[in-house]
C-alpha cells in the first residue's frame, strides 16, 4: 500500500467561534473530501470558488458548510487543496476532522503545510519565517517589522547587496583578464576602497537593524535587583500596572523570582523581580539571593533599585560594582522622601517614586536609550528575520574588513578578489544560488566579451 499523501488539520484556533476552517492538501484531496460532501460534485467545480453544501456521515448531516477548492499548482502548498468552512463549535470541528481521517488522509504534522509549500517551490524559507513572525508578533513594533519584511524581504535586501558585489568583482575580472577592453576603466586601490567602504556600511546597517529588530521581536529580560525593602516589588507592580508581587515593609518578603511580561512603547519586557540581595542566615532567602544573581547574568538589562532616602550600604556598593559592566539603569526610588544617596557614584540614574507612581515615562525612555532602541524605525528598518542569515552576513562583514585592510595596505587586486568571491559565495548561500554562473553571466552580458 502506498504512503498516504493527503494531510488535514484545523487551520483556525480550536475554540468556540463563528467559523472554523479545516484544510486538506494532497494529490487526491478533492476526491477524498468529495466522499463526505453533499452538494455539487467537488471534482467538477471551478477552481478558487466556494461551494455550498453539507458534510455528511453516511446519511446523517453533520454541518452546513462552504467548501473552497484550489487546484495545483495555484494553491498555498502547490498541491490540490480543499478548505472546509464549517460552524465554529469545537465539537463539530473535531467531528469533521475525524471523518476526514477515516479516509485516505493523515493528520498534518506541525508546520507540514508550510513545509510542503517550501518543497513545492511556492514559498522560500524567508517567506515562511515572515509569516510566522506575523502570527507570533507580541507588540506593535514586532508587527510592523513582520509587515515590513513582506515589502522588503530578506531576498530583496541580500540580492541588492549581492548585485553590488557582483558588479565590483566583474569590473576587477575584466580589468585583469581583458586589459585590452577599452570600455572598462582600470580598477585601482584608490577606486576600489570607496566601493568597499560603502558596501561594508550597508551590511553593517542591515546587521544592526536586524539585531535591534530581534530585541523587539523576542522581548528582553530585565532583572530588577537591589537590597531588601528598596521598592523592587513596588516597581514591578507599577510597571506592569497590576499587583504581581507582594509588597510589605518586612525586608526579605520576596523569596523567589517574580516575572511579569509587559509591552512598553512597542517593546516587550520580561520583568524579573528578584529577591533582595544581602547576607542572610535564612536558608530559603539564601536560595532566593542565589537565583537573583543568576538572573543578573542572564538579563539583557539590569534595573538597580536603591532607596534614595538613605545612604548606600557596603553591600549595595559591592553589588553595583558587579553589575556596572552590564547594560543597567540605577533607579533612585522613594524620591518623595528627602534625598540622602550620593548620585555621583552612578553613570546613569532615573528618579522615581513607585509608591506615588511618578517617573515611569522617564524610566521607559531611559530603557529604550540604554538599549540603543530609541531611534529604531520599524517601518523602514533593513531587517532580516532569520538568525542564520544575520550570522552569515556577519561573516561577510568580517571578510570585507579583511578586504578593506588589504586594499589600504596595497595588496594586489587579484589577491583581494579571492576574498570578494568568498563574500559573494556567502551571500549566495543565503539566497540558495550559485555564484559562479552568475559571475559569468554578468561578465558576458554586461561587457559583451568576445561579442
Amino acid at each position: 500500500m502506498s504512503k498516504v499523501n493527503n494531510i488535514a488539520a484545523i487551520a483556525t484556533g480550536l475554540s468556540t467561534a463563528g467559523i472554523s476552517i479545516i484544510r486538506v492538501s494532497g494529490d487526491t484531496a478533492i476526491t477524498e473530501v468529495n466522499q463526505i460532501f453533499k452538494g455539487k460534485d467537488l471534482t467538477e467545480v471551478a477552481a478558487n470558488t466556494l461551494t455550498y453544501g453539507h458534510i455528511i456521515d453516511g446519511q446523517q448531516i453533520i454541518d452546513e458548510v462552504l467548501v473552497g477548492v484550489m487546484h495545483n499548482p495555484r494553491s498555498f502548498t502547490g498541491e490540490d487543496v480543499v478548505e472546509i468552512n464549517c460552524h465554529g463549535g469545537m465539537l463539530v470541528t473535531e467531528r469533521i476532522l475525524k471523518l476526514l481521517l477515516r479516509l485516505d488522509i493523515e493528520l498534518a504534522e506541525p508546520g507540514e503545510f508550510s513545509k510542503r509549500a517550501f518543497l513545492n517551490g511556492k514559498k522560500s524559507l524567508s517567506d515562511v519565517t515572515q509569516a510566522m513572525e506575523l502570527i507570533e508578533a507580541k507588540n506593535e513594533t514586532a508587527l510592523n517589522l513582520a509587515i515590513n519584511t513582506f515589502s522588503n524581504p530578506t531576498n530583496k535586501l541580500v540580492s541588492n547587496l549581492r548585485n553590488q558585489l557582483l558588479d565590483i568583482i566583474s569590473v576587477i575580472e575584466v580589468s585583469i583578464d581583458y586589459p585590452e577592453y577599452d570600455d572598462i576603466e582600470e580598477i585601482t586601490h584608490s577606486k576600489l576602497l570607496p566601493q568597499i567602504i560603502k558596501f561594508e556600511t550597508e551590511i553593517a546597517e542591515i546587521i544592526t537593524d536586524s539585531k535591534r529588530g530581534a530585541l523587539f521581536k523576542n522581548g528582553i529580560d530585565v532583572a530588577i535587583i537591589g537590597s531588601p525593602n528598596v521598592g523592587k516589588s513596588s516597581l514591578l507592580n507599577y510597571m506592569s500596572r497590576e499587583n504581581k508581587a507582594i509588597v510589605t515593609d518586612i525586608a526579605g518578603t520576596t523569596r523567589d523570582v517574580v516575572a511579569s511580561e509587559i509591552n512598553m512603547q512597542g517593546l516587550t519586557l520580561n520583568l524579573l523581580d528578584t529577591a533582595g540581595i544581602r547576607t542572610t542566615d535564612d536558608v530559603v532567602e539564601q536560595i532566593g539571593v542565589t537565583r537573583s544573581r543568576e538572573q543578573i547574568e542572564l538579563a539583557a538589562l539590569v534595573l538597580f533599585v536603591v532607596d534614595s532616602s538613605r545612604k548606600l550600604t557596603d553591600e549595595e556598593l559591592k553589588l553595583y560594582e558587579e553589575i556596572k559592566a552590564k547594560k543597567h539603569i540605577v533607579i533612585l526610588n522613594k524620591t518623595d522622601l528627602k534625598p540622602e544617596v550620593d548620585t555621583s557614584l552612578f553613570t546613569q540614574t532615573v528618579n522615581l517614586s513607585a509608591l506615588n507612581q511618578q517617573g515611569i515615562e522617564l524610566l521607559e525612555s531611559s530603557i529604550l536609550a540604554t538599549l540603543d532602541l530609541d531611534k529604531f524605525d520599524s517601518q523602514n528598518a533593513k531587517y532580516i528575520n532569520r538568525i542564520q542569515d544575520v550570522s552569515k552576513l556577519e561573516q561577510v562583514a568580517e571578510v570585507l574588513a579583511t578586504v578593506k585592510e588589504g586594499v589600504e595596505m596595497g595588496i594586489p587586486i587579484d589577491t583581494i578578489e579571492i576574498d570578494l568571491k568568498d563574500a559573494l559565495f556567502m551571500l549566495g548561500e543565503i539566497l540558495g544560488i550559485e555564484a559562479k554562473n552568475d559571475l559569468l553571466n554578468e561578465l558576458f552580458s554586461r561587457f559583451c566579451l568576445g561579442k
